[in-house]
């Protein structure tokens, strides 16, 4: 597939279950403006993705051993399962973009938390993941987000009225194998890339960066 080709990645009615991975989905509550928001560096514009993700279930940052390292990834259930070159729905995060529009009902630029929400208004249903090699506790670090547009750009995201990725607390633990979702928000149109990196037991991954295009 040429990288210039760029495919948007739509949903199916729901999202296809997984048994290694259960499904626990928690409630979140995101602060409000300007009480907890994480403001991003500028950065020059990115280039363009091939699979632009705009709605479904996403595990935005999805994690497995490999070789004794972890690889980051994006799963997304809504893969196009006929292309050779995506196997198991995993896309790598270099070629891949999550989009979010505004939404007014659900407060601006946001991806919800909830998946009757996501289904209601047609946005990704994003979150986090690791498989059954990673059974022990996992930890996502936030390392850096950059962001390129007009205006400030600002990203924030919380789950059972804790914060997440803040500066001062810019990790997230869960008992593996993981499967959370969380709300983000972020404060103006442009496009963000936010730099993860996953440790688990004596394993860590690269840090790697995952894109967002908002508006």
């Amino acid at each position: 597939m040429s990288t210039a080709t760029r495919t948007r990645v739509s949903a199916a009615a729901s999202p296809r279950p997984r048994a290694s991975v259960p499904h626990r989905v928690r409630a979140l509550l995101l602060a409000l403006a300007g009480a907890i928001g994480l403001t991003v560096a500028m950065a020059a514009p990115a280039a363009a993705a091939v699979y632009e993700i705009d709605e479904g279930h996403v595990d935005v940052v999805h994690a497995r051993l490999s070789g004794g390292s972890i690889v980051l990834e994006v799963r997304n259930d809504a893969v196009p399962w006929g292309d050779p070159e995506i196997p198991s729905g995993l896309l790598s995060p270099a070629l891949t973009a999550i989009r979010v529009p505004h939404t007014p009902a659900l407060g601006g630029y946001v991806l919800p938390e909830s998946y009757s929400d996501a289904t209601t208004y047609g946005l990704p249903f994003a979150g986090f993941a690791s498989d059954s090699t990673l059974p022990g506790s996992v930890t996502y670090t936030l390392v850096s987000a950059s962001y390129s547009g007009s205006g400030a750009g600002g990203f924030s995201a919380s789950q059972a009225g804790t914060a997440l990725f803040t500066p001062s607390a810019p990790s997230a633990t869960y008992g593996g194998p993981v499967h959370e979702h969380v709300k983000w928000q972020f404060t103006a149109p442009g496009t963000y890339t936010l730099s993860f990196r996953v440790t688990s037991g004596g394993a860590s991954s690269a840090t790697v960066p995952f894109t967002f295009i908002v508006g």
